[in-house]
């Protein structure tokens, strides 16, 4: 009877031992999988960081060569509009001396006011507002408005056959001209971290 307890303690213990060394075996099975698939986490999130950090200094790169464009084309065009109401301004000028002298079938009524012509619009209604914290956007206004003042003077004296008059609107023209366009030289170097610049408008300075 003890010689069969003792067999079967022993199977039992034989069987257990068996069981222990199969669990034993499969947590280290597992063990080692789960350890393989921590380190292919890890690669892959070690590839994905590198990726996205290509990606985002990619988009970086192409971030800073826009803005450079961006740039260059805004003071290019900024530079442009400047010198298109230089040529307004001289042409304005020209239709009032063609218009007095009898070379040009123009009336008073056919010249822009100092709102109305390009120059005017862009101060007043536009984009020229981004200049108002400068101080050359400020000393515009007066002489600009001179200039016309002046024109249509003339032309006015003209037609009442007043010389003096004539004279007198010329010359208010001419002082405030150059007052203008060096205003003008001033402004067209003047640097804005965002503006938009549109010279739309059709009518001359």
């Amino acid at each position: 009877m003890v010689a069969d307890e003792v067999r079967s303690l022993a199977q039992k213990s034989a069987a257990a031992s068996s069981e222990i060394t199969r669990i034993v075996s499969a947590i280290t099975e597992q063990t080692s999988q789960t350890q393989t698939q921590i380190k292919e986490s890890e690669d892959s999130a070690n590839k994905l960081f590198s990726e996205t950090g290509n990606v985002q200094m990619i988009i970086g790169d192409i971030t800073d060569v826009s803005k450079n464009m961006f740039r260059v084309i805004d003071e290019s065009t900024h530079s442009s509009f400047m010198q298109t109401v230089k040529l307004d301004h001289v042409t304005w000028k020209s239709e009032v001396y063609r218009a007095i002298w009898g070379l040009s079938d123009k009336t008073v009524q056919d010249f822009a006011d100092h709102h109305q012509c390009r120059l005017g619009k862009w101060y007043y209604q536009g984009k020229g507002k981004d200049f108002k914290s400068h101080s050359a956007y400020k000393r515009l206004e007066k002489p600009h408005e001179n200039v016309h003042k002046g024109g249509i003077m003339a032309l006015n004296a003209v037609k009442n056959g007043d010389n003096s008059q004539v004279k007198a609107g010329l010359s208010l023209m001419e002082s405030a001209s150059t007052e203008v366009i060096d205003i003008l030289t001033e402004l067209e170097a003047v640097k804005l971290e965002t503006k938009t610049f549109g010279a739309g408008d059709t009518e001359l300075f």
